[in-house]
């Protein structure tokens, strides 16, 4: 088994849904994609003489909504205020206008990356509770080999940035037209 408290594959998927539905707040996205990987970093990097569990109880369905709600209540704030004031503090001429999304779509993106990384991961880790704290464990864990994640995460990453492309071509030629 392979063991990546925290892996850039989560973002593959995150931009193939993100090219997909294009309205949705990147930053809460990619952010709450990989937040649940929070607790491999603490485990192995921040505190790892006190053997605390890589996929615990922010591996599961509960500890990414959790994580969904704090991930999009922070990139509202970004967008809505931080952002705006950091453009407006240090004199930035952008070549954009800054974005902004109401906080129902932060909301949203934000738990569409949580509750994502927990799909992705859950046929992998068999100590993840997928329902914390009922305690019935990991019912998906194997249901698919463990390459079939990782290959949907890089096949996401280029399917996705392939349609972003395209996106980003069309909008120049309707802004040229």
């Amino acid at each position: 088994m392979i063991i990546l408290p925290f892996t850039p594959f989560h973002w593959g998927i995150s931009i193939l849904i993100q090219s997909l539905l294009i309205f949705l707040d990147p930053l809460a996205l990619f952010i709450g994609s990989i937040a649940p990987d929070i607790e491999g970093i603490t485990a192995l990097f921040i505190l790892p003489g006190m053997e605390l569990p890589l996929h615990g109880p922010l591996h599961s369905f509960t500890g990414a909504i959790f994580l969904g709600i704090i991930t999009g209540i922070f990139s509202w704030l970004c967008f809505k205020y931080v952002f705006p004031l950091l453009v407006d503090q240090f004199h930035l001429d952008l070549p954009f206008t800054i974005p902004t999304y109401s906080f129902r779509c932060s909301l949203s993106s934000a738990l569409i990356g949580t509750l994502s990384h927990i799909i992705l991961d859950a046929p992998l880790y068999n100590e993840m509770d997928l329902l914390y704290p009922l305690g019935i464990g990991n019912p998906w864990y194997n249901i698919v080999p463990s390459g079939v994640p990782y290959l949907l995460c890089i096949l996401g990453f280029f399917l996705g940035a392939i349609i972003l492309i395209i996106r980003l071509i069309l909008m120049k030629d309707n802004e040229n037209s």
